[in-house]
C-alpha cells in the first residue's frame, strides 16, 4: 500500500509538471504566433497614410568592406524621395574608405564619418545620430539588406500625425542549405515572436539594431546610451528598455520591410555570437528575464515529464502525445513564417524545438564558466 501512495504521488507530480510545461509550450508556440497572425489580419486592409519625411539611415561599420560591397547599394536605391544613409567607419583598417569615396560619385545622399580607431559601436552610432540632419532614425547593418525596395516605406509610415514611435522591425537570415541555417534562421524568428508580442502587450523590451527606427529627440530624451555605454553590446534592446516607457512602440510585419542578413557558417561563430548577445540579458528585468528563459526552461520540463511518463501509459500513447504536439506547433508557425516570407517545415521546427534545449544549456554554462571559443 505504501509503494502504490509513493507510486501515485510521483505520477500526479509528474502528470501535473507535463501539464503545466505543455501549457507554457503552448504560450510560446501557439498563443504567441496567433496573436501574431490576428494582427496581420487586422492590419491586411489597413492603408495608413504615408508621409515621406525625411530619414537618416544609419549603418556603423568596422572592417566591413566586403559586406558594404555587396549590401549598401541596395540601402542607397530605396524607392523613398528623401533620405541619407551615413556610414560611420568605426576605425576600418581594410578599405571602406577607398570603397564609399567611389559611392559618394554616384550618390549625394552618402555621408561618411571616419573615425580615427575603433571605440565600439555605441560611439559610432553616436557621432552618426548627432550629425544626422533628419528627425527620424532608421537602423541597420553592414551585413545586412532591405527585402524589398520599400523598407523605408513601411518603416517610414509609423511617423504620422507628430508621433515619436520606436518602430521594430524584423531581422531576418538568409535561407542557405543545412540544419545550422535552419537554427539560426527558426532561432531568430522565434526571438522576434516574443519581442513583437511584447510590443503589442505594451511592454517592450528588446528589438534588434539591425531593424530598429527611432526619432532623433526620443534618443536625447532618454540620454541616448549613457545609462548602458559601459556594456559593449546593448545599443538596441537596452535602449528600448529605456525609451518603452517615454514612447509608442510599433511594429512592422510587412515581408517587404524585414531586413535579411548573411548569417553564420560554423557553430563555434553562432555560439560566440549568442555569448556576445546574452551579456545584456543581466540587465533586463527579472519578468523579462522569465519571459527570455521561460521557453527553454519549459522544454526541459517538458520532454523530461514526458520520458516519465512513459512508465505509466504505453509508448505508443505517449508517441501520440509528441506527435500531436509537433503538429499544433507546426502548422501555427508554418503559416506565421509564410507571412513573413521566412518559411520552415515541419522537420526543422521539431528538430529545432529538441536541439534548442542543448544549445541554450550550453550558452548558459559557457557564460558561467567565462569561456569562449
Amino acid at each position: 500500500m505504501e509503494i502504490f501512495v509513493k507510486i501515485s504521488v510521483f505520477y500526479y507530480i509528474t502528470l501535473i509538471l507535463f501539464l503545466a510545461s505543455l501549457t507554457i509550450r503552448f504560450f510560446y508556440k501557439v498563443f504567441l504566433p496567433l496573436k501574431l497572425l490576428k494582427f496581420f489580419n487586422e492590419n491586411k486592409k489597413s492603408k495608413d497614410l504615408i508621409v515621406y519625411n525625411p530619414i537618416s539611415v544609419i549603418i556603423a561599420a568596422y572592417n566591413e568592406e566586403n559586406n558594404l560591397r555587396r549590401n549598401l547599394i541596395k540601402v542607397l536605391e530605396q524607392d523613398y524621395p528623401d533620405f541619407e544613409v551615413i556610414l560611420v567607419d568605426d576605425g576600418s583598417v581594410d578599405n571602406t574608405r577607398e570603397f564609399i569615396d567611389e559611392l559618394k560619385q554616384k550618390y549625394s545622399n552618402l555621408k561618411y564619418i571616419c573615425l580615427k580607431s575603433n571605440n565600439g559601436k555605441k560611439t559610432a552610432l553616436t557621432k552618426a545620430i548627432e550629425s544626422s540632419k533628419n528627425e527620424i532614425l532608421v537602423f541597420t547593418d553592414a551585413d545586412c539588406i532591405p527585402a524589398s525596395n520599400f523598407w523605408l516605406k513601411y518603416i517610414g509610415r509609423h511617423f504620422i500625425n507628430d508621433k515619436e514611435p520606436v518602430v521594430l522591425g524584423f531581422g531576418d537570415y538568409k535561407k542557405e542549405k543545412g540544419f545550422l541555417n535552419c537554427f539560426i534562421r527558426l532561432d531568430t524568428y522565434y526571438i522576434a515572436i516574443l519581442y513583437f508580442n511584447a510590443a503589442l502587450s505594451k511592454h517592450a523590451f528588446m528589438g534588434v539594431g539591425r531593424n530598429l527606427a527611432y526619432t532623433k529627440s526620443l534618443w536625447y530624451k532618454v540620454n541616448g546610451f549613457e545609462n548602458h555605454r559601459h556594456i559593449s553590446s546593448g545599443d538596441d534592446d537596452l535602449f528600448i528598455n529605456s525609451a518603452s516607457g517615454m514612447a509608442e512602440i510599433s511594429i512592422e510585419l510587412n515581408s517587404q520591410a524585414k531586413t535579411i542578413s548573411i548569417p553564420e557558417t560554423k557553430w563555434k561563430d553562432l555560439i560566440n555570437q549568442k555569448l556576445r548577445h546574452v551579456t545584456t540579458s543581466d540587465f533586463y528585468s527579472f519578468k523579462n528575464k522569465l519571459l527570455s528563459s521561460g521557453d527553454i526552461l519549459s522544454a526541459w520540463i517538458f520532454y523530461a515529464s514526458i520520458i516519465l511518463l512513459t512508465d505509466y501509459y504505453s509508448t505508443a500513447t505517449v508517441l501520440m502525445i509528441l506527435l500531436a504536439y509537433y503538429l499544433i506547433i507546426s502548422v501555427i508557425n508554418i503559416i506565421l513564417s509564410k507571412r513573413l516570407n521566412c518559411k520552415f517545415n515541419l522537420f526543422c521546427i521539431v528538430l529545432f524545438d529538441i536541439f534548442a534545449m542543448f544549445f541554450y544549456l550550453s550558452i548558459f554554462l559557457l557564460k558561467k564558466l567565462k569561456i569562449k571559443f
